[in-house]
């Protein structure tokens, strides 16, 4: 059955909206697809890249003014170190140098106690080697030496005569003697003390059986009476001397002397560091300190 006339003309207004409509939605399809691939999506695209790096770089800069006022505030902090550190440098230069001048001042003041220390025992000799006793009669062993050295003393011309220190334990054994302690001798005359040394250094040969006939053969010095520093630089000036070969090393008067051998003046030793000054492999060609 074909439709009527009336029905054909009804229905081709309502196809063709539905055409219209499909166009328009293919047509806004296409423009949407253009939009995307053509030259005005390329530039929006473009454009937000820009932006993005515009914003990067921005953040990027931000970030070096950041680093660059923490390094400007560590160059500050720096400088300030260094400055301390040059402050804390001269500081201490400063005080080595006050330490310097106050050690040399002390050692000075030191030199000068022991000078006049050592002026103080100018009347006094030891006498080292004779054995010691209970009750023992020391001005009687001190005239009695000074007898059999050629020299006339009486008690008054001794001031004082005792054994040198505290009284040591008496601990002999089969390899060991405990050494007497020296007798000290004070006179009352600067020159009759000169005489009585003197005399005895000559007499190299003194022993205790000069003095008393019942004691044991051993041999007697009589040498200057020393402070304990000067007593100390003798002992490492006569080691010294024997290391470097120099024939005599000896006191007079509280004063050190060495000398390299016969036809050579006198070397005095006043102080360690003279030691070095004259007793070293180049001693012989020193002089004398004036």
């Amino acid at each position: 059955m074909r439709p009527t006339r009336s029905q054909t003309k009804t229905s081709t207004p309502a196809s063709s909206r539905r055409s219209s409509e499909n166009m328009i939605k293919q047509t806004s399809s296409n423009q949407d697809s253009a939009s995307k691939t053509g030259p005005a999506f390329d530039i929006q695209t473009l454009t937000q890249e820009i932006r993005q790096f515009r914003e990067e770089m921005t953040a990027l800069k931000q970030q070096l003014t950041n680093a660059v006022t923490a390094i400007s505030s560590c160059n500050e902090r720096l400088d300030d170190i260094t400055t301390r550190l040059s402050q804390s440098d001269d500081r201490i230069k400063f005080l080595e140098e006050r330490i310097g001048e106050q050690e040399s001042t002390i050692f000075a003041l030191k030199e000068q106690l022991n000078y006049h220390a050592q002026s103080q025992l100018l009347n006094e000799v030891e006498m080292i080697g004779f054995p010691e006793h209970k009750n023992e009669n020391l001005s009687h062993i001190v005239l009695t030496t000074a007898s059999k050295v050629g020299v006339s003393l009486c008690d008054a011309d001794l001031d004082d005569v005792k054994r040198a220190g505290v009284r040591r334990p008496s601990k002999t054994t089969a390899h060991h003697k405990q050494p007497p302690r020296p007798i000290v001798v004070r006179f009352t005359r600067k020159h009759k003390r000169d005489e009585f040394i003197k005399a005895a250094k000559s007499r190299r040969d003194l022993n205790t059986r000069d003095i008393d006939p019942t004691e044991l053969e051993s041999k007697i010095y009589v040498n200057d009476r020393l402070t304990l520093e000067n007593r100390q630089l003798f002992r490492a000036a006569r080691t010294r001397a024997k290391e470097m070969d120099f024939k005599h090393c000896w006191t007079s008067g509280g004063n050190i002397f060495v000398r390299k051998g016969e036809g050579t003046g006198p070397i005095q030793i006043r102080r360690s560091s003279d030691l070095d000054r004259y007793l070293d492999d180049q001693s012989s060609s020193h002089k004398q300190d004036k």
